[in-house]
């Protein structure tokens, strides 16, 4: 009962939209079925009623129309207070993106060269070492060497994460523990964390692998020394205010406390949801940094989705010419590399880009593009059919499998 009134509540704040200035359409206008894309809610309805997720926003919008944007199921579970349209959600590496447009905002203005080494526009990065593959990785004997300048860090390779740069995964222990010291300690600023970071070897010579790590916060404090701006200054000038991302901040304002959802572990075990972070307590953080750190809205990110899926413009508003989405959204990794968790896709410049339609093994298109944040927010742009989906919610650990479940439904209900 307490599910079947709160999606009642749902559909009566849909109505509500005039205060967001949103347009749905009949899923038939723009070729979804609004019978198969029932499934999603069913599906949807059911894992809040398993307590696999306490809530969640989905927006999917094809051809330039949003088709579905609804709320479900609740915030805070134990407050009773409903999951709503408007609430603002903590998107971990769904912030990548983010930074990674601004990245090439630079780049098309003429400010360096996606092959420039990074080293001469951060001081930091003077001089890289290297784990030596061929050493003992099981010891604290670990072989360090120097870097050929030659070989050093490019900027591409911070787009691609293919610098070497980690976030300690796979990694010997020694350098493992550096890893941890460094996410144990609350920074101010990203100088402070990359002059750390630059102190540590690279787990790989640049370009060789493909490691998820700190590649996009040094991408930021790129940003900041090429620009002389402050990051976040810079992304509210260039991303968010021709946006209108009005609701896209890293340091929530306190009268939007209420907004944001509160955090929950899923225990696969009990098969139970636990809460771990109140709602407001997660504007603790103070680094501004370009790998996570962004709070934004469904309608928000929505915004920042069909801006690169119109290839740079939105409203009459263009943040990147038609030629920079090109290139990011193609694959960028060689064959030998793969992103574990994800068969089938490589990575552009700035998210992972499905190659291999087959192997990928769900539903979709090749040349769709995504990325997730750890606490389970995804989205996803699909050129070839002119589709737009997110997913938000607040919950750890992100499971792969449902999101890949979550895109099925909404690609089946596809009929035109």
């Amino acid at each position: 009962m307490k599910f079947c009134l709160l999606s009642l509540f749902s559909l009566w704040i849909g109505f509500g939209l005039h205060a967001q200035n949103v347009t749905i359409v009949d899923p038939e206008s723009v070729g979804i079925s609004s019978s198969r894309l029932s499934s999603l809610d069913q599906f949807i309805s059911n894992l809040i009623e398993n307590n696999r997720i306490p809530g969640v926003v989905v927006l999917v919008a094809r051809k330039n129309k949003i088709a579905l944007y609804k709320s479900y199921g609740y915030k805070d579970l134990e407050k009773n207070q409903p999951m709503m349209k408007t609430d603002i959600f903590e998107l971990k590496s769904m912030t990548k993106p983010v930074t990674s447009v601004a990245a090439m905002i630079l780049h098309e203005n003429g400010f360096f060269l996606l092959d420039e080494r990074i080293s001469r526009y951060l001081t930091e990065y003077k001089t890289q070492l290297v784990l030596n593959k061929k050493s003992e990785t099981s010891s604290k004997s670990v072989q360090i060497d120097t870097l050929d300048w030659n070989k050093e860090i490019k900027i591409r390779n911070l787009l691609t994460h293919t610098s070497g740069i980690s976030y300690g995964n796979r990694v010997p222990e020694i350098l493992r523990e550096q890893y941890r010291s460094i996410q144990n300690k609350n920074y101010d600023t990203l100088s402070e964390l990359i002059g750390d970071l630059s102190k540590l070897p690279l787990i790989c010579k640049p370009g060789d692998e493909w490691h998820y790590g700190y590649s996009t916060d040094v991408l930021a404090y790129l940003v900041e020394s090429v620009s002389g701006k402050s990051f976040s200054e810079f992304l509210n000038e260039k991303i968010f205010a021709p946006l209108n991302m009005t609701d896209s901040f890293f340091s929530i304002p306190q009268k939007y406390f209420g907004r944001v959802p509160s955090v929950y572990k899923y225990d696969s075990k009990e098969k139970m949801l636990i809460k771990i972070d109140e709602n407001n307590s997660t504007n603790k953080n103070k680094l501004i940094g370009g790998g996570t750190g962004l709070f934004s809205t469904t309608l928000d990110y929505y915004k920042f989705c069909k801006m690169l899926l119109n290839y740079g413009e939105l409203d009459g508003k263009r943040i990147l010419g038609k030629k920079s989405v090109e290139l990011m959204i193609q694959n960028h990794l060689n064959s030998d590399n793969e992103i574990s968790w994800l068969p089938g896709y490589g990575f552009g410049l700035g998210f992972a880009v499905r190659v291999d339609l087959p192997k990928s093994g769900y539903l979709g298109s090749v040349g769709e593009y995504n990325w997730t944040g750890a606490l389970s927010t995804t989205f996803w742009v699909d050129p070839t059919e002119d589709l737009i989906g997110i997913f938000m919610t607040q919950v750890t650990p992100t499971d792969h499998n449902l999101l890949k479940r979550i895109k099925t439904l909404v690609y089946q209900s596809i009929v035109n």
